[in-house]
């Protein structure tokens, strides 16, 4: 299975807030990404990860402050939540994002089957409203 880069789609949810979702495919082999989100100007953020999910698979979010997406692994970091704990799930949970990188996005870190869909979702909050 090759590995398979996901588009995120974004979306208004209130005044100074957006909600990106991206939903991997059963078919998302371990390294497969999210296309990144670049929403620097909406430092207040919550990660959500949901299912189905399948054992097996874990999804970590990295953040990049390259000047331009690209898909590297060098240029990629794992994020953190408020305690230090790096924003690696292989189940479901929600974690604000401590860090506020120009680029975020969701990695299928390990896989193994090709059972199960999960989503990542992020909210992210403007300071101004």
């Amino acid at each position: 299975m090759a590995v398979v880069t996901i588009s995120g789609s974004t979306s208004p949810v209130a005044r100074g807030v957006i909600r990106t979702v991206w939903a991997f495919l059963a078919s998302s082999t371990s390294g497969s990404i999210g296309k990144p989100l670049d929403a620097v100007a909406y430092p207040d953020k919550t990660v959500t990860w949901r299912g189905p999910w399948v054992s097996g698979v874990t999804i970590v979010l990295q953040g990049s402050n390259t000047a331009t997406y690209t898909t590297g692994l060098t240029a990629w970091f794992s994020l953190t939540d408020p305690q230090g704990n790096a924003l690696s799930k292989a189940t479901g949970s929600i974690e604000a994002i401590l860090e506020n990188p120009r680029w975020i996005r969701p990695r299928i870190s390990a896989r193994t089957g090709t059972q199960g869909t999960p989503t990542v979702e992020i909210i992210s909050q403007s300071t101004r409203r």
